[in-house]
Parts: C-alpha cells; sequence; structure tokens
C-alpha cells in the first residue's frame, strides 16, 4: 500500500512540473546531513524539506528510514572502505610503496571522505551494527599497514607501535578537525612518510606531479570556472576565527594583565587592607630586614 501511495505522489510531481527525485539524490542530501548533524538528524521529514518535495517522494525509492541508513552505511564502505580494500592484492608494490599507497588514500580524499568517516565513528556509539562495521574496516586498515611494517623489516613491536601511531594519528588529525592548506600538507607527506617509515622521504616533485594529476587540479574550463568562482566569493567570506581554533584545542590561556594595587595577593603580602579609592596613596608598614622598627608613610608628606 505504502508503495502504492508513493507511487501515485511521485507521479503526481512529476506532473506538477517538480523535479524528478533518484535515489542517489536523496542518499546524496542525507550524508550531508549525516556528517552535520549526525544519524539523529537524518529524518524523512527533514530530507523532504530540504529537497522541497512530499515524503512519497522518498517512499518511492526507499521503504523507509532503515533503508536509507543501510544505503548510508553502504555508501561509506564504497568510498572509505573500496579504496583501501583495493590495496590488499597489489603484489606489485614494495613494502614501501604500499605505505605510501595507503597514505595517498587519505591524503587525496579521492572518493574517501574524511567528514563521512568521523560521522559514521559517531554513529557507532549508537548502533552496535555500525559501531561493529567501524572496528572491522580499522582491523584491516591497520593490517594493511602492519603488512608493509613487517615487509620493511621491522619486527615484533616495533612494527606494531608503527602501525598504531601511524594510524592514530591520522584519525586524531580528523577527530579535531585540523584544517591546513593542501599545498601544506603535500609539502608535509615525505617528512611523514620519513618518520613513520625510517625509510628515505618521496621527493616534493613526484608528490606535486601525483597531485596536479587529480581530476580536480587539471587545466581544464570547468576547473578554472570553479576556481574564478571561488575568487569573487572571497571577499564574502568570513576570515578564519583563531580564538575559536584555540579554543577547540582547549590551550591554557594566560589571565589578563593586572596592576599591582588591584591583586589581592599583592595587597595581602604587602599588608594593605581596602581602600575606597585605589587612586590615593596608600598608608603601608616597612619592615626592614635587618630591624623591626616600623616606618610609616603619610599620604602629602614627602619622602
Amino acid at each position: 500500500m505504502a508503495k502504492a501511495k508513493s507511487n501515485g505522489e511521485g507521479a503526481a510531481e512529476a506532473g506538477n512540473g517538480r523535479r524528478t527525485l533518484s535515489r542517489e539524490d536523496w542518499i546524496r542530501t542525507a550524508l550531508k546531513v549525516l556528517e552535520k548533524g549526525g544519524v539523529a538528524s537524518v529524518k524523512v521529514d527533514r530530507l523532504a524539506t530540504a529537497l522541497k518535495v512530499t515524503r512519497g517522494s522518498f517512499y518511492f525509492h526507499f521503504n523507509g528510514r532503515k533503508d536509507l541508513l543501510a544505503a548510508l552505511l553502504a555508501e561509506w564502505r564504497r568510498r572509505n572502505c573500496g579504496p583501501f580494500q583495493a590495496l590488499e592484492g597489489r603484489s606489485d608494490l614494495t613494502a614501501v610503496q604500499q605505505f605510501k599507497a595507503f597514505v595517498s588514500v587519505w591524503v587525496d580524499e579521492n572518493p574517501f571522505s574524511p567528514p563521512l568517516d568521523m560521522a559514521v565513528r559517531d554513529w557507532g556509539r549508537s548502533s552496535r551494527e555500525v559501531a561493529q562495521a567501524v572496528q572491522e574496516a580499522d582491523r584491516f586498515r591497520m593490517s594493511l599497514l602492519r603488512r608493509a611494517f613487517d615487509q620493511m623489516g621491522y619486527a615484533g613491536d616495533e612494527a606494531l607501535i608503527r602501525t598504531r601511531v601511524s594510524y592514530f594519528h591520522q584519525i586524531g588529525y580528523y577527530a579535531i578537525s585540523f584544517r591546513e592548506p593542501r599545498p601544506v600538507r603535500l609539502h608535509y607527506v615525505p617528512i611523514y612518510d620519513d618518520v613513520l617509515t625510517g625509510r628515505p622521504a618521496e621527493d616534493f616533485e613526484t608528490i606535486a606531479r601525483r597531485y596536479a594529476a587529480l581530476p580536480r587540479n587539471r587545466r581544464t574550463l570547468g576547473n578554472r570556472l570553479r576556481e574564478f568562482a571561488q575568487f569573487l566569493m572571497a571577499p564574502f567570506s568570513p576570515g578564519y576565527n583563531f580564538d575559536r581554533y584555540d579554543r577547540e584545542l582547549r590551550r591554557p590561556f594566560p589571565s589578563g594583565p593586572q596592576f599591582a594595587p588591584e591583586s589581592e595577593v599583592w595587597r595581602r603580602e604587602h599588608a594593605i587592607g581596602d581602600v575606597a579609592d585605589p587612586s590615593t596613596p596608600h598608608r603601608y608598614k616597612a619592615h626592614s630586614a635587618t630591624s623591626r622598627t616600623q616606618a610609616t608613610i603619610v599620604p602629602g608628606e614627602p619622602l
């Protein structure tokens, strides 16, 4: 009945001149909502409002919200798990090349999506099925890194720790939402490779050539128009909030500057009581280091 009703509503929307949505349209919109607000925000009504259609269009493609969530998890497996799985059978790569190919999945972000990976990890806190899928993905990815380090000649605990440091530091990179310009990140890639593998780093020119070969970086008319549009929008974009960045990192901040007479600690140490007007000189007692004689200073009298 629900399917028949949805078919009727879908036909009505087409008759009203509205754009007919595909299953991929719903998934694409739901992914954005998932990445921005978490799985709790993925609601049929909210998606329909965002797409400016009725609920019937949704039920034309999905049996319900559970069916949509299953599609989102499948999309995560395709984009964020598939590229790593493709490396499993690569026998044509050396150990160092395997490691660099693994890291390239992270760095290139094509099709790997860091926001989607973090959103699914957060989803796993409320879903045992999703949590198990994330754990399986982590184990598989780390097994690829461990195999590369084993083939490099690292044995036992050292191979394990290098695997953990390589994997955990990247997850932390995403977890704190750290951002830096891509040219800067690419500049650091050889240093990361050198530190994590203990092997000579790939030269910057090779990395730059691989980066330039990506579809979004090629000198095509579409890319140039996109870059020009970004250039025009730059003056209307808010600047980066460094104060908020520091707060997100939870860095300690020093207290504001304070004059000595305004400090309760300083006044207590100098035996000064509360005075109504801080600008008026205070009567205080000065104790000599060698004498118990007290010297009294009175306002208005010369020293």
